[in-house]
């Protein structure tokens, strides 16, 4: 009986090894599955920051699109309004170009209208002295005489 107990002692002995093995075994099983699970939320972590990092990226590059097409467009802007600005200079000065050739025109044509009025009024004092030259003429070889 003694062999008998020992052996069923003994076997009870390694049904309780067995059993405490296979608690460890479920343990580490457990303990590799909490590990595997936090691997997984840090993989989802690492995934959602390169996800909004991306995005963030994104609206960067949007912003700064938008705001290199709106500086495009201020400087279009800027430009037409500075030809505009030089066409309106340009026609300024031709108006007031064409203003002063106008009124040098006016001028000359005053000139003109005066030096005919001055030449005009020369030969008419001329042609008065002339006849007033000729009347005495006239008068002076006239002679009278009386007989009486």
């Amino acid at each position: 009986m003694e062999l008998g107990a020992k052996v069923g002692a003994q076997a009870e002995r390694s049904r309780v090894l067995i059993a405490k093995y296979q608690a460890d075994i479920s343990a580490k099983g457990l303990e590799w599955d909490g590990w595997k699970t936090k691997l997984q939320a840090e993989v989802a972590k690492m995934d959602s920051a390169v996800k909004q990092s991306a995005l963030l990226y994104d609206g960067y590059k949007i912003a700064s699109t938008a705001t290199d097409t709106r500086a495009a467009a201020l400087m279009r802007r800027w430009e037409a309004d500075i030809r505009q600005y030089e066409a309106g200079q340009h026609l300024v000065m031709e108006a007031g170009k064409a203003n002063a050739q106008a009124t040098m025109h006016a001028y000359d044509a005053k000139l003109e209208a005066a030096k005919v009025a001055l030449a005009t009024s020369s030969q008419n004092a001329a042609s008065a002295w002339s006849m007033v030259s000729a009347s005495a003429q006239v008068g002076s070889n006239m002679s009278y005489s009386y007989q009486m």
